[in-house]
């Protein structure tokens, strides 16, 4: 029992938190630029080094959908933080799952961006990106639904919409994983719509 309302007690703040995601979103952000690099150059010619940004094309592209992921993400999380302004145990275990996917992304992006047509690869870097948002979905539904860390002044029906709003994403991260087998192109096509349908940040209206 004791341990129980310990689990729950809120805890005024949320600066440890941010700080601490914060630096799990730089430190990822850093990893998959460190990632980037052009073969060597066979000589100086111009052919040579259009087949050198040609070979390098597929690395890149995976690259910036896995760059904008991370932002949308990480903009997301920071106004989603300002609906509340206290943690408890619970919380900070939501938000720990959900960084444990945010620093697998900079190694699942190398392996696809390394093997950008295997089926199996693209598999595991669509489960890895749905389990992401699937993580954060899990903890907004419990901040707005099972806690008592948001602000009331918000309404349960915008919460509702919000937590609706990440459905389509992860399904299409779900589908582009299980369609893999069948037609590698059209999960990449998925995994390139996820960040444009997400470009702008979900938690930008707050009600007073």
């Amino acid at each position: 029992m004791l341990f129980k309302k310990a689990f729950e007690k809120n805890v005024e703040g949320t600066g440890r938190v941010e700080a601490f995601s914060d630096s799990i979103f730089a430190f990822s952000v850093t990893l998959l630029a460190l990632d980037l690099n052009f073969g060597k150059l066979t000589d100086l010619s111009n052919e040579a080094v259009g087949q050198v940004l040609m070979d390098s094309a597929p690395k890149f592209i995976i690259f910036l959908i896995s760059f904008f992921v991370l932002g949308i993400l990480w903009v997301n999380h920071h106004h989603f933080f300002n609906n509340f302004k206290a943690t408890n145990w619970k919380l900070l275990w939501h938000n720990n799952i959900f960084l444990l996917w945010i620093i697998l992304m900079p190694f699942i992006t190398n392996f696809l961006g390394n093997n950008p047509l295997q089926p199996w690869v693209i598999s595991i870097y669509g489960l890895v990106m749905a389990a992401a948002v699937g993580s954060f979905l899990l903890m907004v539904n419990y901040v707005f639904f099972r806690s008592d860390l948001v602000d009331k002044k918000i309404s349960v029906q915008t919460r509702k919409r919000e937590l609706r709003r990440g459905y389509p994403g992860l399904g299409a991260y779900i589908l582009a994983a299980l369609v893999t087998p069948w037609n590698v192109y059209v999960s990449l096509v998925l995994l390139v719509l996820v960040p444009i349908l997400y470009f702008i940040p979900s938690f930008l209206v707050e009600e007073k």
